[in-house]
């Protein structure tokens, strides 16, 4: 669903919210319940249920493992995360990329000591600007610095087998579109030639 709101796809927001509703339907933990419905609150555009989902997770992000061990790389800054709702953050931060101006501004921001309102108020009125790198790479490396940037990191198609009629990750055109944008950035010097892709330096 995330990827379906930041790209405004709709079919695939259609199918994450088929799939969605399907997971709801089963037994889950009180943060996941929350995370989903929070998903379909920014699919629906319900700044209201988005709000109530935001101050939920804050209750219970800091129980939820698995988002501590996707934020942090060891177990010594799990505290962080346990007081800081990073994660929470980070969702209400996608719904201001997500949503339009009207319905972002409707929202509630959580009441949590975990969630910190004046970083967030911060960002309202300054308009969430965008950071820079803290550091900054040169020369063979210095290509490293734009695999922050989404847009680098093309869709994954899917290609049906003539063979078996079973369906597989496109793996060829996803090579070929993550060479055109190295190389559109000119982060990358290739040459094609009868379909393959012959690598020849990092700029």
């Amino acid at each position: 669903m995330m990827y379906a709101k930041y790209w405004k796809d709709q079919e695939a927001g259609r199918e994450a919210e088929k799939q969605l509703l399907k997971f709801m339907a089963k037994k889950q933990s009180k943060f996941d319940l929350s995370f989903t419905r929070y998903l379909l609150a920014l699919y629906y555009e319900d700044a209201s249920e988005i709000s109530n989902c935001l101050i939920e997770l804050c209750y219970t992000v800091a129980r939820s493992n698995w988002v501590q061990e996707e934020i942090f790389f060891d177990t010594l800054h799990y505290k962080l995360g346990r007081r800081v709702a990073l994660f929470v953050h980070g969702l209400y931060h996608l719904a201001y990329y997500s949503l339009n101006e009207t319905t972002f501004t409707k929202i509630q921001l959580p009441e949590h000591k975990t969630f910190i309102k004046e970083y967030e108020e911060f960002n309202i009125e300054h308009g969430f600007p965008v950071g820079s790198h803290f550091i900054h790479l040169d020369d063979i490396s210095q290509y490293l610095e734009h695999f922050i940037d989404i847009e680098m990191i093309p869709e994954v198609g899917v290609v049906k087998d003539i063979h078996d009629g079973k369906n597989y990750l496109d793996a060829d055109s996803f090579q070929e579109k993550v060479f055109a944008n190295l190389k559109s950035k000119k982060l990358i010097d290739h040459d094609e030639s009868a379909g393959k892709f012959v690598f020849r330096s990092i700029k």
